[in-house]
């Protein structure tokens, strides 16, 4: 239930965001665990969030 409002700060931060690293985008919007972030990431957006930022940050 609180999976999607999480994973969507974490995509706005990793978009607007270039200076924190994954792991502190991670731990702002409650994951502990950065491994378990990123296998939810990418679960939900079929990257993990290194890609994704990247694929943003290209436009």
């Amino acid at each position: 239930m609180l999976l999607q409002p999480r994973l969507g700060a974490a995509m706005g931060m990793i978009e607007s965001d270039r200076t924190h690293s994954i792991a502190d985008i991670a731990y702002a919007c409650g994951y502990t665990d950065h491994s378990a972030f990123s296998r939810q990431f990418k679960s939900h957006t079929g990257m993990i969030p290194v890609q994704y930022r990247s694929h943003c940050h290209r436009k």
